[in-house]
This record gives structure tokens, C-alpha cells and sequence, in this order.
């Protein structure tokens, strides 16, 4: 979890990117591998009063989307980032419109083997 000298110092910060790699209701794990849940994520976005909240580096022990909670009134607007993703920060509204066609291409890839791909080859 950021210190509160952190906290302070990104006040107003137009895009908070923070690592979620726990569940909400594994707190005390998270603490002991120093990591944060999505639940202290948007806790941090929302004191910092970020405008836009970016989630990342879910844990691969969960398989499919990570668990996400609704934007609280007030607070930040929240996106999940995930391996090659790119965005315009001016559209970053769009990504949970997006979430439904995720949740279907890691449905079906779900327990096939891990996908390689060569970046190093033009198309």
C-alpha cells in the first residue's frame, strides 16, 4: 500500500495506475507479499482524488477477469489494463464497454495451454 506522503503528493492526479493483484478478501495476503487488493486500489485512487483509476497486475492465480467493484460516486473513474492494451486517456470511459468481449475471449481460451507469440516477426 502507498504511504500517505504518497497519497498526498498525487492528490489530484489525472491518472492513478495501480497494481490489484488480490482479491478484496485476501487483505492479509496481500500485505504479506506487499502487494494490494482491487478493494485498497480504489481506497488510494479515491483519497488521492484521482480523476481516472487503471488496475493492473491481477494475479494469474485467478484465471479469467479480475474481480472488480462499482465506482463509487465521487470517485474515480476505474479501467482494468491487461497485457497489450492501449488507450487514449481521453477514452479511457470506453474500456468497460469493452469488458463484456473480454470476459468472452478469456471464456474460451480459459483452459486451452498459454498462447506464444512471436513479437519479433512483421505481420
Amino acid at each position: 500500500m502507498p504511504t500517505e506522503n504518497l497519497v498526498k503528493a498525487g492528490r489530484d492526479v489525472t491518472l492513478l495506475i495501480h497494481e490489484s493483484s488480490m482479491s478484496p478478501e485476501e487483505e492479509d495476503l496481500a500485505r504479506e507479499k506487499a502487494h494490494s487488493t482491487s478493494a485498497q486500489a480504489i481506497d488510494v485512487g479515491t483519497r488521492m482524488r484521482a480523476q481516472k483509476l487503471l488496475l493492473t497486475h491481477f494475479s494469474a492465480r485467478y484465471p479469467g477477469m479480475p474481480p472488480r467493484q462499482a465506482e463509487a460516486a465521487g470517485g474515480p473513474l476505474i479501467g482494468l489494463a491487461f497485457d497489450y492494451s492501449r488507450i487514449r486517456l481521453g477514452d479511457m470511459w470506453k474500456l468497460n464497454t469493452y469488458l463484456p468481449a473480454i470476459q468472452h475471449t478469456l471464456d474460451e481460451i480459459g483452459d486451452d495451454e498459454p498462447m506464444e507469440i512471436d513479437l519479433t516477426k512483421s505481420q
